[in-house]
């Protein structure tokens, strides 16, 4: 199989990682090597309870198949330590590893290094001669939960201390890398602007800067007239904000296109550095005083020509994106129909064409694997491949079983040996068990904008995976109900179930019927006047009353309903899926169902009924308890 690089990130949502992942890609466009995409997810609260099924595709790069690894550190790091990230990695600590910007203390690992120090220098330097700035603040991340953080503030300090500035440390805040903590930080401490003590205060990132203008502009205060305001990153929004955004570039497409140089040779025994310094360029905008003129060529402080590949790049106007969004929507709208694999299979080949997904895997393992507590799951050695479009190779296998060695490959290597491609990775799940996963391709659009696609895919590959084994176990359970014709669990006169029987089977319907996260009615009923029908015709035509409620029944309720005649004229039916508000059809329905019978019976009566009911959900499913709650309803 051609050499394989995968790159693992923890999502891929923030500029930051989008614009390294550009990088990275564009390194590897017109080269003979795959590009596995592995989007990972912590647990970053407590509700968050599927972060263990992404984070198993750390698992799946032990395969042999993958080279190395390009580890987005920096999407760790903002949640965890860097001694957690290399203990979510050791399961991979034998592979060759390039991690981006965060030493990790892996075997064979090189990383990246930004160097900020000068671009610190040079703003602090700036601000002052150009300025006037002379108190200082600094917007920051707490160095335990950030390494970078703590880098950027170390160089702030220095700077300040080479340009001989007196920093008061009770100026520095700690919030996280988002816009409401920054703002958040500075309002717990600050209440008026006379409390403001600063003139100029830089951020850890661009969010956080932005929350600082927020709440500044919120106290009063003008920007950069009052207060300077200098962010990190250079995110797309940095120079288009109403306030343009002083920052500084840390090159992230150029550290991706880094790391990604440092994987290719690394991978061909070429011998490279433990770190690699990329220096990062301060720019000066508006919140920090300086005018900017978008007619003239933008320059970093250092002078050197500001290259915005960004800006350059031209940008899908209002209907293109509209025309995403009502992909987005549609293929939401198509998940939400019941539907075996089979049927989702039928259907996927037109799903693709549609999306423009041109290389598109299904992969399931042998039986579903369930998640433990704080553990990430093992992978089984096997794996089958059930689906694959690849319209490079006009190839199109559907509903198949190809078997392969997970440990040799993520994707069966006498298939695909001898192709390349950048692929992104998706695992198969439905709460805590996991099916398999999907690897795809989505060309011509943006990484966010696959990774929407492929998750919602998943999504539906999972529901009707589940769909699926419930069907067959609902199969199994038709047969099993159908042996009660002949034993102890069939009511001799009707031929319907007995007590027993509804017991026994009822309760299996209502088992799985949850399963499908669908709830449901348990009715009972009797018939009416069956004492006065009795003393009038005679016990034969009493017991054909019987029979024709039975029938009554049969004719108003479905196919998977489950029905039994309990005691004398008392029947039980186990309805899933059926809501409260299904009551009245149930009734009116009974009713016309009870003239038909009339007539095909021949009966000189009209069989009628009372019915009571109790709801089964989750936590209310005892199926002898709902029966004597739906007769009790009937009795009151």
């Amino acid at each position: 199989m051609k050499k394989t690089i995968a790159v693992l990130v923890q999502e891929i949502w923030s500029d930051y990682i989008k614009e390294a992942l550009k990088g990275i890609f564009e390194y590897f466009r017109n080269t003979d090597y795959n590009v596995l995409l592995v989007q990972v997810r912590l647990e970053t609260f407590e509700q968050d309870t599927f972060g263990l099924q992404y984070m198993s595709g750390i698992k799946l790069l032990e395969t042999k198949a993958v080279d190395c690894v390009i580890v987005g550190s920096p999407t760790f790091c903002s949640h965890i330590t860097p001694e957690e990230l290399t203990k979510y990695l050791e399961p991979i600590q034998n592979k060759k590893i390039v991690s981006l910007s965060i030493p990790l203390k892996l075997n064979n690992t090189v990383r990246t290094r930004v160097s900020c120090k000068n671009a610190y220098l040079e703003f602090v330097r700036h601000v002052i001669a150009k300025h006037g700035a002379k108190k200082f603040a600094f917007m920051g991340v707490e160095s335990e939960k950030s390494i970078e953080a703590k880098e950027r503030l170390d160089a702030f300090k220095l700077a300040l201390k080479e340009n001989k500035v007196k920093f008061d440390e009770n100026e520095i805040y700690y919030g996280e890398f988002v816009v409401d903590s920054a703002y958040n930080a500075l309002k717990e401490k600050i209440k008026s602007k006379n409390d403001v003590k600063f003139d100029t205060i830089f951020a850890a990132n661009d969010a956080m800067a932005f929350g600082c203008i927020s709440y500044l502009t919120e106290l009063g205060l003008r920007v950069p007239q009052d207060v300077r305001v200098i962010g990190f990153d250079d995110i797309d929004s940095a120079k288009d904000a109403e306030i343009p955004l002083a920052t500084i570039n840390q090159q992230i497409e150029e550290q991706g296109n880094t790391v990604a140089f440092l994987a290719d040779q690394f991978v061909n025994g070429v011998k490279v550095p433990s770190e690699t310094t990329i220096d990062v360029k301060a720019i000066c905008r508006e919140s920090a005083g300086c005018k900017t003129n978008t007619k003239k060529k933008q320059l970093y402080l250092d002078g050197s020509e500001y290259s915005d590949s960004k800006g350059n790049a031209i940008k899908p106007d209002v209907l293109s994106y509209e025309l995403q969004f009502n992909k987005i929507f549609s293929l939401l709208d198509s998940t939400r129909s019941e539907e075996t694999l089979k049927d989702l299979y039928d259907k996927l080949s037109v799903i693709l064409k549609w999306l423009e997904i041109n290389f598109f895997v299904v992969v399931l393992y042998d039986e579903p694997i369930s998640t433990g507590k704080d553990e990430i799951i093992d992978l089984p050695e096997t794996a089958k491949m059930v689906f694959c479009v690849d319209k490079k190779r006009n190839l199109e296998l559907v509903d198949v079983e190809y078997k392969f060695n997970l440990a040799e490959s993520y994707l069966p290597k006498e298939l695909f040996g001898n192709v390349s491609y950048h692929y992104s990775y998706q695992p198969i799940f439905y709460g805590n068990v996991q099916y398999g996963y999907l690897i795809g391709v989505v060309e011509d659009q943006t990484i966010s904008l696959s990774s929407t696609f492929l998750k919602i895919i998943c999504n539906e590959i999972s529901q009707a995976y589940k769909y699926t084994k419930v069907l067959e176990e609902k199969d199994v359970l038709e047969k099993k109900n159908s042996s009660f014709l002949t034993n102890s669990t069939r009511d001799e006169l009707t031929g319907l179930m007995n007590l027993p029987g509804l017991l026994k089977y009822g309760t299996d319907s209502i088992r799985l019927s949850l399963q499908m996260q669908n709830e449901g009615l348990v009715l009972t009923s009797d018939i009416d006047y069956l004492k006065k029908i009795n003393s009038t015709y005679g016990h034969v035509l009493g017991d054909k009353a019987i029979l024709a409620q039975a029938e009554i029944l049969q004719r108003t309720f479905r196919n998977n309903d489950m029905i039994a005649r309990i005691e004398g004229d008392k029947f039980a039916i186990v309805a899933p899926g059926v809501s409260i508000k299904d009551f009245d059809e149930i009734k009116s329905r009974y009713i016309k169902m009870s003239l038909e019978v009339q007539n095909d019976f021949h009966l000189p009566f009209t069989v009628t009924c009372s019915f009571g009911f109790a709801q089964f959900t989750k936590d209310n499913f005892d199926l002898g308890k709902l029966i004597k709650e739906a007769e009790d309803l009937r009795n009151s």
